[in-house]
């Protein structure tokens, strides 16, 4: 009876002991498997704010974006581009419009996007393709034309940094005689409110669609100008969209 007594109190040690081990090896993988989370999340595989552009690809969900290497682009170090740096871009708000139309005077806001993925001389996406450059189209008086100027580029992530980025001046104009034929003027074009108000005088055609004319004044604003002069003709200066708003940095992009 006593034997079996003991038996039984050393089975019974010995499932303790099991279970004991069980839970003990469970606690530490469990430990182990929280360390390694822990550690993957800090790492800079996995933070978004290291920099606006890393990682990001708008065609893709948000996955990774990798170099010519193999390697996550944008990872390590400051990332940068130097003066000089060609950027692309296009109005994407209408592709099909070949000509914008601008007086001398003005100054007509305007976002463009960007044409491709622009990568530092490591293969590093600095400025993915489908970011957005805010800015003006604005006299450059010494030249008599006019040129684009950013000064703020949106990343796709939403992120917002300062640029500094213009185009070549423009002083290609286009002289438009009254009496003048409206719907092949107007064919593949837009314009700032003041120059769709001066050649809305001169054709005679004082009704253009509201998808022609690019921010500013209201037409409305400019009325009292080619009623009270009539002029035979105006002058306007004519952006080629498809050459004329390839940008270059003036000043080096880092982050």
């Amino acid at each position: 009876m006593s034997n079996l007594t003991s038996k039984k109190v050393f089975s019974f040690a010995k499932s303790k002991s099991i279970i004991s081990l069980a839970l003990c090896m469970g606690m530490i993988s469990s430990t182990g498997i929280t360390s390694v989370a822990a550690q993957s999340s800090n790492s800079r595989h996995f933070r978004n704010e290291s920099f606006p552009g890393r990682g990001f690809n708008p065609n893709q969900n948000n996955r990774p974006i990798y170099n010519n290497n193999g390697n996550i682009s944008q990872q390590n170090g400051t990332l940068s581009l130097p003066t000089g740096t060609n950027v692309p871009t296009y109005y994407a708000e209408d592709t099909s419009a070949t000509k914008i139309y601008v007086t001398r005077e003005e100054t007509l806001p305007l976002t463009l996007t960007v044409d491709r993925d622009i990568r530092d001389n490591r293969g590093n996406i600095v400025i993915p393709v489908n970011s957005r450059i805010e800015g003006e189209i604005r006299p450059a008086n010494r030249s008599r034309g006019s040129l684009f100027v950013g000064r703020t580029i949106i990343y796709p992530n939403g992120t917002r940094m300062p640029i500094n980025v213009e185009s070549n001046v423009v002083t290609r104009t286009e002289v438009i005689e009254r009496g003048g034929n409206s719907d092949s003027i107007w064919q593949g074009a837009l314009a700032g409110a003041a120059a769709a108000t001066l050649i809305s005088g001169v054709t005679g055609n004082r009704v253009i669609s509201t998808e022609k004319v690019l921010g500013g004044a209201g037409l409305g604003a400019l009325a009292g100008l080619f009623l009270r002069e009539r002029p035979s003709s105006v002058e306007v200066i004519s952006f080629d969209t498809r050459r004329d708003l390839n940008l270059t940095l003036r000043s080096s992009l880092s982050y």
